[in-house]
């Protein structure tokens, strides 16, 4: 993915390219994930798009819409996965990449 483009240099009709490009591969990556329980790409990878894709949409505003995977959070479940209530909230650590991510997503799960 390094040798991507900058987003900075992107005229209007390469981001709305580019929005379309990243939009195509993680709605299918949504869909092998939550659906078909047959990840396609690697975590770190479906996150460096999904970052791609919202730095682009901040560079870009007029490119994206409510329906963006920057939006949304995976897709509909495949049909072999049951409904769970949890008796306590669900935290996520989500993109922690720095060992102080780790250490706030504990703090906030022992508040718990």
């Amino acid at each position: 993915m390094a040798d991507q483009k900058d987003i900075a240099k992107f005229s209007p009709t390469e981001a709305a390219a580019e929005w379309l490009r990243l939009v195509k591969i993680l709605r299918q990556a949504n869909l092998d994930y939550h659906r078909d329980d047959q990840p396609t790409l690697t975590d770190a990878d479906y996150d460096a798009l999904k970052r791609r894709l919202v730095a682009l949409e901040a560079a870009f505003p007029g490119v994206s819409d409510d329906k963006s995977p920057a939006q949304q959070v995976g897709a509909q479940p495949g049909d072999g996965f049951g409904k769970i209530t949890h008796s306590v909230p669900m935290l996520s650590l989500e993109n922690g990449f720095e060992d102080s991510d780790v250490t706030d997503f504990d703090d906030r799960v022992r508040k718990f």
